[in-house]
């Protein structure tokens, strides 16, 4: 999708306002001149957002399966399987009756990068020792599992694994009882365009659509005249206001 107007004033914004629907949040791929602008779009629609945990915790809503606290630009989230935000895959990779290895895999299945992930999960064995992970704390039976430097977060939509050995082999019953602990962004990171950056956020959610915000900034002083943003966008944008699209 490309966006075009005639000229932007130094310090000055435009304006954008569409309706459409969408599922995912538009990428910038570049800018095609010197940006100085502020560019704010209204987006209205209908799609799925079952998984749209920021909104829910913005709204204060009460989520299925999932705790949660809000701190600062971050929400704290405690949430078991039926919360659908994660699945867990484990897999038994060796079995010696004395001893036994294994790999277990979490799935992010949200739209938002999960960081300093913790896994609470209850086992029957002793887990002597694991690599791409470490065991926080241990109860029991019950683990409390978190990250290592390198593996701490969880991309939107991503995978971690993380393997262990441990004692005594004869595997007949999985881990279970899986929580998973992570930080969710409340406010969208900024996508740098080499130009400028660019920033959306979700403005409100009504269920059939929300409003969302594009910000696009530029540290140069000079005017950009003729400019126009290039973005990926997977639904049909039906009106616009202000601006035009010159491609789709």
């Amino acid at each position: 999708m490309i966006l075009l107007s005639d000229r932007i004033e130094n310090g000055g914004k435009v304006i954008s306002q569409f309706e459409g629907s969408m599922d995912k949040k538009p990428f910038a791929r570049h800018f095609q001149t010197l940006l100085f602008a502020v560019l704010i779009f209204y987006l209205s629609g209908c799609y799925g957002l079952e998984d749209d945990i920021v909104q829910k915790i913005k709204n204060g809503e009460k989520i299925q399966g999932v705790e949660y606290i809000v701190q600062d630009k971050n929400a704290i989230v405690r949430a078991d399987l039926t919360s659908k935000l994660f699945e867990v895959k484990f897999d038994k990779t060796g079995d010696w009756q004395s001893g036994f290895g294994a790999n277990l895999t979490i799935t992010n299945l949200t739209k938002y990068k999960i960081t300093s992930w913790k896994l609470e999960l209850d086992f029957d064995k002793n887990i002597s020792t694991i690599w791409c992970a470490k065991v926080a704390g241990k109860n029991g039976n019950k683990y409390i599992i978190e990250g290592d430097t390198n593996n701490s977060f969880i991309n939107p939509e991503g995978k971690v694994t993380f393997g262990f050995n441990g004692t005594p082999g004869n595997i007949t019953k999985e881990p279970t009882n899986y929580i998973l602990q992570g930080s969710f962004p409340l406010e969208e990171e900024s996508q740098n365009t080499g130009n400028g950056s660019v920033k959306y956020t979700t403005a409100s959610d009504w269920g059939s659509g929300f409003t969302g915000n594009l910000e696009i900034t530029n540290t140069n002083t000079a005017k950009a005249t003729d400019w126009s943003l290039e973005f990926d966008y997977n639904k049909t944008i039906s009106s616009l206001w202000n601006e035009k699209i010159i491609s789709s």
